[in-house]
């Protein structure tokens, strides 16, 4: 378990003991002698002292795996000795205070009372402290471990996407080679960058925007090729240095129109929406049922991936005519 900063702990031995001594301080205003004045300050210092040793004791043996047994006998132990001496620092105080003056012992067993508050009210403070450390502690390898998984099974989405999308690129490269040479050198360089995302994307989970849409606009360069042309491509981008994304998941989202709609004269489009995200839009020409071979939970995955990474979801909007997936962006600086 993790101590206790010594900062928190100062602040909240001060605040326990200016509590436990406000009383005793407002009857200054009736009795302010010299040794009244003098005892309150003993008062609040000890106070402050039993409560900085009791959190510092506590943070020490809680952090450690023992027994109850032998928590409450350090704990007793040690503030015996503590009021003890508590005990012969005040007692010279306790005689001098000249107004109506109680019994020693009243004075003893007050002084008790307290100093059993102080280290009850400590061990209540250390073990919220531990319990919410602890509590955040497994919520951060819980996260680390979904993320873990998640990105495994977006890298086994992506493979699965792999050989499929590379095979038909390579089909049209071996076409494009015999009719138009500059095109297939843009072609292969558009190809090389795709190979360089993809290789790289499954290395982080968050990239530079500036990389995904040059990563978008290689795709759909492709995939223009391929289709002669039948895809009509929409970009209204602006600031995107500013934004940082979820790696793969353009990918996903674009494999998905693919899959699930005859290209034929639809349109793309690509755009940074108003509340940081990145919109990826499709005019709808479904395949047949059929025809379409599902890719499961593709858009479930990145959506549970940004919703660890960023705490926000994907947005998915359908119409009869459009398809549109929102995927939040993480603003730089």
């Amino acid at each position: 378990m993790d101590r206790i900063p010594t900062k928190i702990s100062f602040v909240v031995s001060i605040i326990i003991a200016i509590l436990l001594s406000l009383s005793p301080i407002l009857l200054l205003f009736e009795h302010h002698g010299w040794s009244d004045i003098l005892d309150k300050i003993v008062l609040f210092l000890t106070a402050f002292l039993i409560a900085v040793s009791n959190i510092f004791l506590q943070s020490r043996i809680q952090s450690k795996a023992i027994t109850l047994r032998k928590l409450i006998l350090y704990t007793v132990l040690f503030n015996f000795t503590l009021f003890g001496i508590n005990v012969l620092v005040r007692t010279p105080f306790w005689i001098v205070i000249p107004f109506h003056k109680p019994p020693l012992f009243l004075f003893v067993a007050i002084d008790w009372v307290r100093h059993i508050i102080i280290a009850l009210v400590s061990y209540w403070i250390v073990s919220l402290f531990n319990k919410n450390a602890q509590q955040v502690g497994y919520e951060i390898k819980l996260n680390k471990l979904e993320n873990q998984n998640l990105q495994l099974q977006l890298k086994n989405l992506t493979a699965q996407l792999q050989p499929h999308f590379f095979f038909n690129s390579l089909n049209v490269l071996s076409e494009l080679v015999h009719i138009d040479v500059k095109k297939s050198d843009d072609y292969i360089q558009h190809l090389s960058n795709i190979f360089r995302y993809v290789l790289s994307s499954q290395e982080t989970s968050i990239i530079l925007l500036t990389d995904e849409i040059n990563f978008i606009k290689s795709y759909l360069f492709l995939l223009n090729i391929r289709f002669e042309n039948a895809v009509r491509i929409e970009y209204n981008l602006s600031e995107e240095e500013n934004y940082a994304i979820p790696s793969l998941c353009s990918l996903i989202v674009l494999e998905n129109i693919v899959k699930h709609n005859n290209i034929n004269n639809i349109t793309i489009s690509i755009s940074i929406s108003n509340n940081d995200s990145l919109s990826i839009g499709n005019s709808k020409n479904k395949k047949m049922k059929f025809e379409v071979e599902s890719l499961g939970l593709g858009l479930a995955n990145i959506d549970k991936k940004c919703q660890l990474l960023l705490r926000r979801g994907i947005k998915i909007k359908e119409t009869k005519d459009m398809f549109e997936v929102e995927i939040p962006l993480n603003k730089l600086g």
